[in-house]
């Protein structure tokens, strides 16, 4: 968007800008006569009216505007210098949202990780930023190595306080995924045994309940997670919190961390991870979970059945601390 501003006012204007999550971009130009600003926003039509009738038309200080529009799918953009920002300033993430490549430095204040274990995966990560990782930002960061994605399930389990909920879409698990998942599973059943009053909730979805229902493998993994103690729930349909929200996997730790299962994936078949340190990344995804956990079905008596028996055939067994 292009914008005639007052100048002398620009501190005011960009002050207000940062309050509002779709506006991700906002620079004073020189070299037009007519045109003062360039604004970005990123938002679904709704919102971007919302934001452009009710923040930047009606600002006092902006005298006019030109909006222009991407074309979708058309979007290259190189990553820009490193930024100076505090961790607040990033903005809640979940599946539509379009992401800007951005690389900004890593914050190492031992406050802002939850444990030594995950600082130093944050660190490492950094380190290998040039080859390993898609980006950095404000305590952000999208872990693509084998051996880092393989290890974070157990950075989370080991180094979580209080709890831990997640919602998995099964549908999106893959076949580099399953080792990965075995150990997280044995590693969140020992945590159980240890202190029983750690809470575990994970809801499923499903885009197909009878279908899935019938394959062993997922009754197996719901009846472990029972036997273990995990309080569990399914979804039929998505909760559409965001407009155009579609079904996204993710998980929360505490109150202090969030990952998300991005649809890429490495070499080894295994989805990226995006995870975030942010707080009020973290307490938006937690509000937008306890919906989704309020809105969810437990399993009944005659579901939960066969899926005790299919644990019972299964290499989970093994797994389950005695």
């Amino acid at each position: 968007m292009f914008a005639s501003v007052d100048p002398k006012q620009w501190h005011g204007i960009y002050t207000t800008f940062k309050d509002i999550p779709e506006i991700k971009e906002a620079s004073l130009i020189y070299g037009s006569s007519t045109v003062d600003a360039i604004i970005k926003i990123e938002a679904p039509t709704r919102k971007f009216n919302e934001v452009l009738i009710g923040t930047i038309s009606d600002h006092p200080h902006i005298k006019t505007t030109q909006t222009l529009f991407a074309v979708s799918g058309s979007q290259w953009q190189k990553s820009q210098l490193e930024r100076d920002a505090q961790l607040e300033d990033i903005p809640f993430y979940h599946s539509d949202a379009i992401q800007d490549d951005l690389t900004t430095p890593a914050v190492h204040a031992d406050s802002l990780y939850p444990s030594p274990q995950i600082k130093r995966l944050f660190q490492k990560e950094e380190q290998n930023k040039q080859l390993d990782i898609e980006d950095m930002r404000h305590g952000d960061l999208v872990i693509k190595p084998e051996a880092s994605i393989n290890l974070f399930p157990e950075i989370v389990t080991e180094s979580a306080q209080q709890s831990i909920r997640a919602v998995v879409i099964l549908d999106k698990i893959g076949r580099g995924e399953k080792v990965r998942l075995h150990r997280y599973l044995q590693a969140q059943a020992m945590k159980k045994s240890h202190h029983p009053d750690f809470e575990i909730r994970r809801v499923f979805f499903f885009n197909d309940l009878e279908a899935q229902l019938k394959k062993a493998e997922i009754c197996a993994r719901l009846g472990y997670e029972l036997a273990i103690g995990v309080q569990v729930k399914y979804l039929r349909a998505w909760c559409n919190v965001h407009q155009n929200d579609g079904p996204w996997d993710f998980g929360l730790m505490d109150e202090t961390m969030q990952w998300i299962m991005e649809n890429k994936t490495n070499y080894e078949s295994i989805r990226h991870l995006r995870v975030s340190l942010n707080r009020t990344t973290v307490q938006r995804t937690a509000r937008y979970f306890e919906i989704i956990w309020s809105n969810a079905e437990a399993f009944n008596s005659s579901q939960i059945t066969p899926f005790h028996q299919a644990y019972l055939e299964s290499d989970f067994v093994k797994w389950t601390p005695s």
